[in-house]
């Protein structure tokens, strides 16, 4: 009830109110926070009431303390100090620093010390027990004076309530850093004039110490020269001011501390003016032609001034000698320089305008001095040769003159002199195209050949008088010429007759000459009197004639009568002559032959027959309906009319004329072996059953570029495929052969082309498997070569060619080459012969007046059907066409392998030289074996008795090099004059001739002694080039051929060849990696490659090539790279307007040799890129952008030629690799790696030499002086 409701009340002991009680339960709680280290036990009275009775109890209540107050540190700053470059590390800095933790029964020794900022851990370290602070590192004041950081205490053990403190430590300063100069390194620079007097001021040295200036004497700085300029008298020429340093040269300064600092001081001596400028000649010599353009160059004049600045601009000028200004000059400060041009235009037939002889003189801004200039005029060819008349009729003729005749005379005259007006007569070739008349140097102008009226009545010859200027100029008159008749032509038919008479006729009958008409015609080319009336007749023996007989009906006509029945199973055509006489006199008789044809009718039955079709349908073409032949049935009578019937339904993949019984198969028809039968009916003879085999395969377009050629003469292409009486084609003996002589597979050998050329001539055409690849051309053809007399005997026919040459009669005198191209039509060619029909792959071979190499053009890499970068190389596209980037060791345009080895028992085959007409040939070797066959490429079978063979092989003969070759018209043989079996690739390009150049007045003498290291000849005769269709054997020759190479000494080779290069104008380089065929050779030079290998990997590192020698080595680096080992990047540039960079080159410049890589990039069409001159400044070589394209331009000493490569732009803002190569004057300029149209080398002028100033070399926009053309 309600007696028993207690309620609870706090009587006394609750200090600040922070317990409470709940009145009805009696649970004392907490009511405000608790301070342990204010109040740390509460004695509480507790009453319990009833509302009646009380109780009162006690309760002891202990609080517990809790980490609740940071520690404290003492001070809140802390200050140390330590002195610089103290070593015995750790060196103690503080005893900082003593920290008490508020918190009551808290243990200090529970407290744990950190420190935090720069410096600290590293350089700084705290005992993290006792405070103690500790340098771990040797301090330098004038890296840092003042350490600051912050100092933590943490109670619990690192674990609880963090203080913290400021800790200052300063470093004491040592005088330990020794005075510099402010102006060091490079701008320590004074001036005084020269000749100045006595205590002239001339600079203020002033110099710095990093010591600090309030401790001691450390920073207090005084100074003094150590090491003075003598005079004359050995007194010193500078002084300097102990305190200010005011002074000059190389002094040193002193500390107080006495540490001493040096530095060089230059004093500039200013110039005055008080040296008078010196022409570098007294005496200039210049020529020009007489057509010079108004301001061309005529010659640059130079001087020297030993003054310097403004006291050495000089300024030069023509003072005499020019009388009608001609002439002016132009200056160019900077190089001391001035050019002479021409300003008026020269008249060389004016006598006044010959020579000039200027004086000109050079000034500065006090003095002057003079020289002379001696200017020769050449003369130019400006007057073309004028004949007396501009036409000439002469008197008729007969048509019958002899050869030799003179019909006319004429006359030119030219004003020009020397060659210029030395004039030579010649005929204009499209005025005479037969070449009938000639002109000899007289004027004659003669009969070269015998004439036809009846061909050509009337001439217009143009004969043309040329002088021997260059350009050469030329002049023409026409001479008109007409012709008499003689009676020199017998009458013929009027058109070409093909009469027909039917066989089996019962009576004679007169025959048709055409549809239309019985009567034959004639017609005389002669003129009208020698011409008709006609008479007719037959020649005696058909006189009596069964056959035909012959009527002259008196009146310009004649007719034919056939005389019995006539059989054309027997015979066919009947060939009748008949003679024909015109009434000229006196008068000419011809005799005519009419064919006359048997026609044919159906009087014999066709028969059963079987076709075998063979097709070879090529992967890459895109043959649509093709032509098989016809369905054959063999029949005597070959004008029926026949109806064809496929027997059962026709296959899909072929069609059948019904009326001709031609097949036809369409396109994508798969390979395999397709049999047909057809019904053939003539409606006449019973219908009989034929049979067609159809061997249809796919050709790869790897056998057609690796397909060889013969071509047949006397034979053709029915004739090749035609069975014999046996079943046998020669086709099929053909196959047979290759097979046993290669040796190969029947099943590998693959004849897909058999072509008619010409009359009687057949080209075959076929390709060899060998396991997955084809045996490559010059394998095949050396091997038809090698065994020709054997395949003709077996197959009884004659090989007129092996690798067909259709330039060998191409007229490509007016070009630079010949070059032939295969040519693969989509349109297949049947030949047909009955019961065997072949369709070829047309192939034509095209002979074009070109030299390949030097006219190839580099397209993208999708435009070719393989990559064209050989040996695994990774075709890249720009903007100039494809580019390869090789694997090592495979160094060519194209990724060549340019090495081969061979051990003196072996040889390689390789595809055979074809050069340009005018072209050259080079390749290095190596070897200590003084015998030996370099090369050899000639006949690989005894020729036919009158035949003669070109050929072409260079031997080792006691260590001297032969050279053999013939044109097919002679023989010649050519030794070098000294040994080269001396262990090392050479090819000097005749650098050790001996050159004398001298410059004369207008002329320049040159002479070279090239007998060391040149022998030259010619061979017999007029051979215009050197025409070996035969493979290359390298290192050796293959002796297992049945031919004993009678023109060798030597078989074999034991060394390395290197660099087999065709036609050096554009470096067309042989790749020596994978011979057609090889004995005892390997690719790369097994004698010098050990040379390029350092520890496994290349001596060359990753960014150059390595050229191995024997025991040595050196590295052709990649663009972008130099160094011993190509291991340093270059140095970009980049240019602005006007900007160059000047080269002091260390070394001297070779004279005769000249060798300059660059990449560069650039938008500009026009500007320079490298410039160098000659030591007195009048020659030259500078390498720049025309248009867009790259040109060298240069004067060796006898005058400006340049070198362009026309066919690339480089102004495009792509990276381009260019190379300049100097030879003598051989000049060859190069994009990328060369090849083709990337490369020219070309020759111009006589002088070889140029002697490089070392101080010229130039990049950039610098020479010519007159040109603006920043790169």
């Amino acid at each position: 009830g309600t007696n028993t409701k207690l309620r609870y009340q706090i009587t006394a002991g609750n200090t600040g109110g922070v317990l409470d009680v709940e009145p009805e339960t009696g649970a004392i709680f907490i009511a405000q926070p608790l301070d342990y280290e204010e109040t740390k036990m509460y004695e509480i009275h507790l009453l319990a009431c009833d509302g009646k009775w009380e109780d009162y109890a006690v309760i002891i209540i202990n609080v517990m303390n809790k980490n609740d107050e940071t520690p404290v540190f003492a001070f809140n700053e802390y200050y140390g100090s330590i002195i610089e470059e103290l070593d015995g590390l750790p060196v103690f800095v503080l005893q900082v620093v003593m920290a008490n933790d508020p918190d009551s029964n808290v243990d200090e020794g529970d407290l744990r010390y950190s420190l935090h900022g720069h410096g600290a851990a590293d350089i700084f370290t705290i005992d993290e027990k006792t405070g103690s602070i500790y340098s771990h590192k040797m301090l330098d004041r004038e890296e840092r004076a003042l350490w600051r950081f912050v100092v933590l205490a943490t109670d619990e053990g690192g674990e609880g309530l963090t203080g913290f403190a400021d800790v200052i430590i300063k470093v004491w300063d040592i005088n330990d850093n020794a005075p510099m100069f402010t102006c060091m390194p490079d701008d320590c620079n004074g001036s005084v004039f020269e000749n100045s007097p006595a205590d002239t001021l001339v600079m203020e040295m002033g110099a710095v110490d990093h010591d600090d200036p309030n401790v001691g004497l450390n920073a207090v700085l005084t100074y003094r020269i150590t090491e003075n300029v003598k005079n004359e008298f050995g007194a010193d020429m500078f002084n300097i001011n102990p305190n200010t340093g005011t002074i000059h040269v190389v002094a040193g300064e002193r500390d107080g501390g006495g540490l001493t600092g040096t530095g060089t001081a230059t004093i500039w001596i200013a110039d005055i003016n008080d040296h008078v400028p010196k022409f570098t000649k007294k005496m200039w010599q210049a020529t020009i032609p007489e057509n010079s353009a108004i301001d061309s160059e005529v010659l640059q004049v130079c001087a020297t001034d030993a003054d310097v600045g403004e006291n050495a601009n000089l300024i030069f000028s023509i003072i005499e000698g020019d009388p009608d200004q001609k002439f002016y000059i132009e200056n160019y400060k900077e190089w001391q320089c001035a050019t002479i041009r021409l300003k008026k235009t020269l008249d060389f037939e004016n006598a006044r305008e010959r020579q000039f002889n200027l004086t000109i003189t050079v000034e500065d801004l006090d003095f002057s001095s003079i020289a002379v200039c001696l200017i020769e005029v050449e003369d130019s060819n400006d007057h073309s040769p004028v004949f007396l008349s501009q036409c000439i009729q002469t008197s008729p003729f007969f048509e019958n003159v002899p050869v030799g005749t003179t019909v006319t005379t004429v006359r030119a005259t030219d004003k020009d002199s020397g060659l210029n007006g030395n004039i030579i007569y010649s005929m204009k070739s499209d005025s005479d195209p037969m070449r009938q008349f000639e002109v000899d140097q007289h004027g004659h102008v003669i009969v070269a050949n015998t004439l036809d009226r009846e061909v050509i009545q009337k001439y217009s010859l143009i004969v043309q008088a040329s002088d021997q200027g260059t350009p050469a100029c030329t002049g023409s008159v026409t001479v008109l010429i007409n012709l008499l008749d003689v009676n020199d032509n017998g009458p013929r038919f009027e058109a070409p007759y093909m009469p027909v008479v039917w066989e089996n006729i019962l009576e004679p009958e007169v025959v048709y000459m055409n549809h239309t008409s019985k009567l034959l015609h004639a017609f005389d080319a002669d003129s009208e009197e020698n011409g008709p009336p006609f008479t007719f007749s037959l020649p005696p023996e058909y006189q009596n004639s069964l056959d035909f007989s012959l009527t002259d009906n008196r009146n310009n006509t004649a007719t034919v009568t056939a005389l019995r029945s006539f059989d054309r199973e027997k015979q066919k055509v009947f060939h009748l002559p008949i003679v024909i006489t015109d009434s000229g006199i006196p008068a000419m008789s011809s005799t005519n032959t009419l064919t006359i044809t048997i026609g044919d009718e159906n009087d014999n039955c066709h028969e059963y027959g079987h076709k075998e079709v063979y097709i070879y349908g090529y992967k890459a073409g895109k043959w649509s309906t093709t032509v098989l032949g016809e369905v054959f049935a063999p029949d005597q009578d070959d004008w029926d009319s026949k109806t064809f019937l496929s027997e059962g339904k026709m296959l899909k993949s072929f069609r059948l004329n019904q009326r001709t019984g031609s097949l036809m198969m369409v396109d994508n028809t798969p390979q395999g072996i397709y049999n047909l039968k057809v019904r053939v009916s003539d409606g006449v003879c019973p219908d009989v059953l034929s049979t067609v085999q159809i061997h249809v395969k796919e050709l790869e377009n790897e056998a057609i570029q690796n397909s060889a050629t013969v071509r047949l003469s006397d034979v053709t292409a029915e004739e090749f495929i035609r069975r014999d009486e046996h079943g046998k084609t020669r086709h099929d003996k053909f196959k047979e052969l290759l097979a046993k002589l290669l040796p190969a597979k029947l099943s590998d050998i693959i004849v897909f082309s058999v072509m008619n050329i010409g009359e009687k001539q057949t080209d075959i055409r076929f390709a060899v498997r060998d396991g997955s690849a084809y045996y490559r051309p010059e394998k095949l053809h050396a091997e038809v070569a090698a065994f020709k007399n054997e395949i003709q005997s077996a197959l009884q026919l004659n090989i007129s060619q092996i690798d067909v040459d259709e330039c060998r009669t191409a007229n490509c005198s007016e070009g630079n080459g010949c070059t032939n191209y295969l040519a693969v039509s989509d349109i297949p060619t049947v030949t047909d012969t009955g019961s065997v029909s072949f369709v070829s792959v047309t192939t034509t071979i095209n002979a074009v007046c070109t030299c390949s190499a030097r006219d190839r053009v580099h397209q993208s890499c999708s435009s070719y059907p393989q990559s064209p970068c050989l040996n695994g190389g990774m075709c890249i596209d720009s903007l100039n066409g494809y580019r390869c980037l090789c694997p090592p060791s495979f160094h060519g345009p194209d990724c060549q392998q340019t090495k081969h080895s061979f051990h003196g028992n072996g040889y390689a085959w390789f595809r055979p030289i074809r050069p340009c007409f005018e072209s050259s040939l080079s390749l290095e070797f190596i070897t200590v074996v003084p015998d030996g066959l370099l090369l050899y490429s000639g006949p690989l079978s005894n020729p036919e008795p009158g035949s003669t063979e070109n050929f072409i092989a260079i031997e080792l003969s006691n260590g001297i090099p032969v050279l053999k070759i013939s044109h097919g018209s002679g023989f010649a043989m050519l030794q070098f004059p000294s040994h080269l079996n001396d262990v090392r690739f050479t090819l000097d390009h005749c650098s050790a001739a001996v050159v004398s150049e001298i410059e004369g007045v207008g002329k320049w003498l040159s002479t070279e002694d090239r007998t060391n290291c040149e022998v030259f000849g010619s061979v017999p005769r007029r051979a215009r080039y050197l025409n070996v269709n035969h493979v290359l054997q390298l290192g050796g020759v293959k002796e297992s051929l049945p031919y004993s190479y009678p023109q060798l000494l030597h078989k074999h080779f034991s060394g390395c060849l290197r660099n087999f290069i065709l036609d050096t104008q554009v470096r067309e380089v042989y790749d020596l990696q994978s011979p057609a065929e090889s004995l005892n050779s390997f690719p790369g030079c097994m004698l010098t490659d050990g040379s390029c290998e350092t520890m496994g990997s290349s001596s060359c590192g990753f960014h150059g090539r390595c050229l191995g020698d024997w025991g040595s080595f050196s590295c052709h680096c990649l663009p972008g790279y130099y160094g011993y080992r190509c291991d340093k990047v270059a140095k970009e540039y980049t240019f602005g307007p006007g900007s160059h960079i000047r080269y002091q080159v260390p070394v001297s410049v070779p004279a005769r040799r000249t060798l300059f890589e660059a990449m560069i990039r650039t938008r500009q069409p026009d500007s320079v890129i490298m410039s160098m001159l000659s030591q007195n400044k009048d020659e030259h070589i500078t390498l720049q952008v025309v248009q867009g394209f790259l040109v060298v331009s240069y004067n060796l000493g006898d005058g400006d030629y340049s070198v362009s490569l026309p066919s690339y732009h480089i102004d495009t803002g792509e990276w381009h690799h260019i190379t300049l190569e100097r030879n003598g004057n051989e000049f060859t300029l190069r994009l990328y790696e060369g090849g083709g149209k990337r490369e020219i080398l070309k020759a111009a002028g006589i002088y070889k030499e140029i002697v490089i100033d070392p101080s010229s070399l130039v990049l950039g926009n610098t020479y010519p002086f007159n040109q603006n053309k920043s790169f």
